[in-house]
């Protein structure tokens, strides 16, 4: 734990306790970051199990195309 108030010590053990990190700068952006990964994470599994079951070939496309737009966002969401 870090921080010389009680509140950056707050800060500290949240993100202790949330991401693994003492790092508590901007806490409630990176909580907002993480649930959008798990969020982004559950939409892949379902897209991808929604396209294997697609037997309509324009049905399948659309899926794919969500699939591959949602698999960019999550991409985009790791690297940050």
């Amino acid at each position: 734990m870090t921080g010389s108030t009680i509140d950056e010590l707050w800060a500290s053990l949240c993100s202790q306790a949330i991401l693994g990190t003492t790092d508590f700068e901007n806490l409630d952006a990176c909580i907002v970051q993480h649930g959008e990964i798990a969020r982004l994470e559950a939409d892949v599994d379902k897209l991808t199990r929604d396209h294997q079951r697609a037997k309509n070939p324009a049905q399948r496309n659309e899926i794919y195309a969500k699939l591959h737009k949602a698999k960019t966002q999550l991409a985009q969401m790791r690297e940050v």
